[in-house]
């Protein structure tokens, strides 16, 4: 009798439950990502593998991908899971696509709508690709009918270098021809238009007849070509960005897939999974909460522990900002106790054994299910397990078990035949999954004879198994037992004749992993080849935004090139500074430019210096900053001198000293040609002037930097100049404008991909919305970019925009909202460590406390954010809780604590130019001049308020305030229903109600209707 190997899956049913309970979730598109950990071999794959079974019956995809160990390849299991759902193009390094035409379709294939891109289209190609469209378009129909729906409802079509991408609707198709393969961003235009036309259009009478209806019709199809988002260009060379990209191409991607059935991904063995792969999985967990997709995982708990230094495994790091962000559930896998052991026992043996066998297998293995089962394979092996007489039967006495599981892997291994155990050998120092033909070549053995060798160690000794055009060890375990038992002269050899082989490879133009090219020949101690390929390869990972394998790899080469200081090693220096840099490792990556200063020419020395100073600003540190810039100085010249001027005009702008900054600013100018350094020159003057408030001078340099990043496309730069424009515009309360170049900064944020841009540019027309007193549109627009932030886990983004929402509903009278966004945004600041933020937070929370008449609390929050704002240095929210103190001393009668808050605030009001602040501390001086019966001052105070606002154009929350006030003062009521209509108009029924008392109080006898 043989033993029943692999077992029925036991002893998990509480584990199994919850996962069954996730699947149910998942299918009710609430998704959810789960870690499985436990020590190793203790059935945490097992228990995955059973899940995915239920899920495949319940109508799941399931996209799988194991981690192997010491791979630096950057996206190795997510090139794994994008395979197997036939999305790998996702990750390629690939142009986007160029839209050349598209076409609106029916099912007969009758044009309705068109529009062409002829001119870059040979004319005999392009009559080809009409009819294979035609021919695509009734294939594809006829599949529909055929099956009732199709697996996937985009369908593509390689036509020569063209691609035909179909996108059904209910009734029409929207065929486009691209160069270039298309992308989800794509996908995601086309499905929104053909539903747009389909739900105003459809109809056959309308279109058929109504040559409007096709005009606007072609119109909208001809602005997916027009609008520039799909040129085959790549706009951006932000790292960040095209990082954030790929990930949103892959998160739509799955999000499309699971339209049409819920899906599960499985990535095993976490523990060794690259960080670019991690990063992606952290950004789907985020973003598949609301959609059918289970994210499935396993790790060992042993090998994600700390290191001696405390230094954190990235794992560990990452579960930790998952559970913050509530994102991960885990699962924590414990040893079998003796019942679930016996359990096991009993379906490996296919009968009962006798409680003194499983107690002796238990005290040996300590419930270790991995364990169990190599012991009770090892005893079968060895024949002192053996069924006799339809019984099991095994001397006990006798029975000596391996005290570790490596010494019951040993014994395995020791079974193999001679030739079996030197193609085991070879494969573990491939890699934890191999191919027959590379095993074939390692082992110039016939690829038939290394295959046969390969069925049989699969068969009977269950220590390989097969998986598609690939073969993996049972358990990694035994490719480490065989790894480490490999004489190191032989393992060596080994290392040397696969590196041979994958460098012939690569040179016959074969698609050859760079990192395991490296890797082996780093082993085998052939330095020249490391820097030559780590360096390809480093370029390669950073070119796909695996910055942690990139430094990996850098580092490889720094240890190849040795002691002796040479252009490449300065070069490999700079390359770790730069990615560490963009990471936000900005003490390393000194360390790192500090080489190059110590052992570089006098340029490189100086470019490094202004490096630093970059660093430094960054980091806030601006005395060090200027120590590099002076350094840089006695080295610099040309180009150079420009960018540390450069540099140091930011530090003065920081420090408020602007004419500095416009006149190194204006020196940089004169040396640079490169034209995006010279729209940064420009534009940084134009943010002086619009500091100092000279906002004429300020449009000029803003404009003169759009015209030039315009002609240069460079999208980022058009997005900062017309956000900047439009603050120009904000501040001279020229809110129509303000909307418009916002809006025009939120486009070409868009089309660059900037997610964050995006969520900025939305951000800032909800603040004009929010001036205008327009607060639902305010709010909409806040909750654009909320969800933009929480996309990328911008968590300063966040609580700046909680902010903003809570100052909305404060205006709006709903005080308990505003006190929870306010709440929120405090949370999070306090996470992050934002100081500026939570002083920010202490003092709307004064704001709304003294709104709601509480002015002991408004008092106690305005003290807290003056105790930061003091010691930090942010006039702006001083001033404020200056102020707002100084109301709520006044309104609790404590009048020269009153007096004295305003002074201060006053005072700072001036010193700064806070203007809004300036007139709202005449208010409060009109207030106290009134009580004083002094009332003419004090009508004098109200009138320099409201002049500032209507200065500016700014009649706000503030303005109606001020003006509800001075109605008072002058018994005016048809002022007091001026400001009725304001509240009105805003939804704010706390001073609906106030207002009207005081209406009725006054005699008046119209009295406005609520809107």
């Amino acid at each position: 009798m043989q033993l029943n190997y692999p077992p029925p899956f036991v002893g998990r049913d509480a584990e199994f439950a919850i996962l069954k309970h996730k699947v149910e979730d998942t299918l009710a598109g609430n998704g959810s990502t789960v870690f499985i950990g436990g020590e190793s071999g203790v059935g945490k794959t097992r228990l995955a593998e059973e899940i995915i079974v239920h899920a495949v019956k319940t109508n799941f995809q399931c996209f799988r991908a194991q981690c192997v160990p010491e791979s630096t390849t950057p996206f190795m299991p997510v090139l794994e899971i994008l395979n197997d759902a036939q999305l790998e193009h996702l990750i390629l390094q690939e142009k986007p696509p160029k839209l050349e035409s598209i076409y609106l379709v029916t099912e007969g294939g009758i044009v309705i709508a068109k529009c062409e891109r002829r001119e870059t289209i040979d004319a005999d190609i392009f009559m080809g690709m009409v009819t294979a469209v035609k021919t695509f378009i009734t294939d594809s129909i006829s599949k529909i009918r055929k099956s009732g729906e199709i697996a996937d409802d985009i369908e593509v079509l390689t036509h020569g270098a063209f691609n035909i991408v179909n996108v059904p609707g209910k009734t029409l198709n929207l065929i486009a021809i691209t160069t270039g393969r298309e992308n989800e961003y794509l996908i995601s235009d086309m499905k929104e238009l053909i539903k747009e036309i389909e739900t105003n259009y459809a109809s056959k009478e309308k279109w058929d007849k109504d040559e409007n209806i096709i005009s606007t019709i072609e119109q909208k199809i001809n602005a997916l070509i027009t609008d520039g988002k799909y040129e085959g260009i790549e706009y951006t060379a932000d790292t960040k960005i095209r990082q954030t990209n790929i990930f949103e191409n892959i998160l739509r991607a799955l999000k499309r897939k699971s339209e049409n059935a819920p899906v599960l991904i499985f990535v095993d063995d976490l523990q060794w999974i690259d960080t670019s792969s991690l990063a992606l999985l952290h950004y789907l967990a985020r973003n598949i909460r609301k959609n059918k997709i289970l994210i499935l995982g396993t790790y060992r708990i042993e090998d994600i522990l700390p290191k001696l230094d405390g230094t954190q495994h990235p794992l560990a790091n990452a579960m930790q900002i998952m559970n913050r962000e509530g994102l991960l559930d885990k699962l924590e896998l414990k040893r079998f106790d003796v019942q679930s052991c016996a359990l096991l026992m009993s379906k490996m043996l296919g009968t009962d054994v006798s409680q003194e066998f499983v107690e002796e297998i238990y005290k040996q293995t300590e419930g270790n299910a991995f364990f169990v089962l190599e012991t009770l394979i090892n005893l079968y092996q060895e024949n002192i397990l053996r069924y006799e007489n339809g019984s099991w039967n095994l001397d006990i006495r006798s029975l000596k078990i391996p005290s570790r599981v490596y010494d019951v892997i040993i014994q395995r291994i020791q079974r193999l035949g001679r030739e079996e155990r030197k193609i085991l050998d070879a494969a573990s120092v491939i890699g934890e999954s191999f191919s027959a033909e590379l095993l074939s070549k390692v082992r110039e053995t016939p690829k038939l004879q290394v295959l046969e060798m390969l069925a049989v160690i699969e068969r009977e000794y269950k220590m390989v198994c097969h998986s598609k055009d690939k073969y993996r060890f049972e358990h990694s375990k035994i490719r480490e037992v065989l790894y480490r038992e490999l004489p190191e002269e032989l393992k060596v050899a080994y290392h040397e004749k696969v590196a041979m082989i994958l460098e012939e490879d690569y040179k016959n133009g074969k698609t050859v992993n760079l990192q395991e090219l490296v890797h082996h020949f780093y082993v085998t101690g052939i330095n020249q080849k490391v820097v030559e390929y780590g360096l390809i390869a480093g370029a390669e990972a950073r070119d796909r935004f695996a910055n942690d394998e990139a430094v990996e790899l850098y580092k490889t080469v720094l240890s190849a090139l040795g002691e002796h200081i040479s252009d490449q090693k300065i070069r490999v220096w700079n390359e770790i500074a730069d990615v560490l840099e963009l990471q936000g490792r900005y003490v390393e990556a000194i360390e790192y430019l500090k080489n190059v200063i110590v052992h570089g020419e006098d340029t490189e020395r100086a470019r490094a210096h202004c490096r630093c100073a970059d660093i430094y600003i960054k980091k806030g540190d601006y005395d060090r900053a200027m120590e590099e810039i002076q350094a840089g100085f006695e080295l610099a010249s040309g180009v150079e001198l420009a960018k540390l001027w450069s540099a140091e005009a930011i530090i003065h702008e920081r420090k408020g000293e602007h004419e500095q900054a416009i006149a190194l600013r204006k020196k940089a100018l004169e040396i640079f040609t490169d034209e995006k350094d010279i729209a940064n020159a420009v534009n940084g003057i134009g943010i002086n002037f619009l500091n100092k408030g000279e906002y004429d001078k300020a449009l000029e340099y803003f404009f003169r930097s759009l015209e030039i990043r315009n002609r240069i496309r460079d999208l980022r730069g058009i997005a900062s100049s017309t956000n900047n424009i439009a603050l120009v515009y904000y501040e001279r309360g020229d809110y129509d404008k303000a909307i418009k170049y916002h809006e025009e900064s939120l486009r070409a944020s868009a089309k660059a991909g900037d997610v964050r841009g995006m969520s900025i540019a939305y951000n800032n027309i909800g603040l004009v919305y929010s001036e205008r007193g327009a607060y639902e549109l305010a709010l909409s627009c806040y909750k654009k970019s909320l969800e933009l932030k929480e996309k990328i886990a911008d968590l300063w983004g966040i609580s700046s925009t909680y902010n903003n929402m809570g100052h909305v509903y404060c205006e709006k009278g709903d005080y308990e909202t505003a006190l929870e966004y306010n709440q929120k945004s405090l949370d999070m600041q306090e996470k992050i460590g934002d100081v500026k933020g939570v002083a920010n937070s202490y003092t709307n929370f004064g704001i709304i406390y003294y709104e709601m008449g509480k002015y002991e609390k408004a008092i106690e929050y305005c003290q807290k954010a003056l105790t930061i704002s003091e010691k930090v240095g942010l006039p702006f929210l001083q001033t404020t809780a200056y102020l707002f103190s100084a109301k709520s001393y006044f309104e609790t009668g404590e009048i020269d604590a009153c007096i004295k808050a305003l002074e201060l605030g006053k005072s700072s009001a001036i010193q700064h130019g806070l203007k809004i602040h300036e007139a709202i501390a005449y208010s409060i001086e009109g207030k106290i001049l009134n009580l004083q019966h002094e009332i003419e001052k004090a009508m004098e105070c109200y009138r320099h308020a409201l002049d500032i606002f209507e200065e500016r154009g700014q009649k706000d929350g503030y303005y109606y305030r001020i003006l509800y006030d001075y109605a008072k003062i002058t018994n005016d009521s048809a002022l007091l229903c001026e400001v009725l209509q304001w509240f009105e108009q805003i939804g704010n029924t706390h001073w609906i109600a106030k207002i009207k008392r005081d209406l009725t109080e006054m005699d008046t006898t119209t009295v406005p209707s609520q809107n």
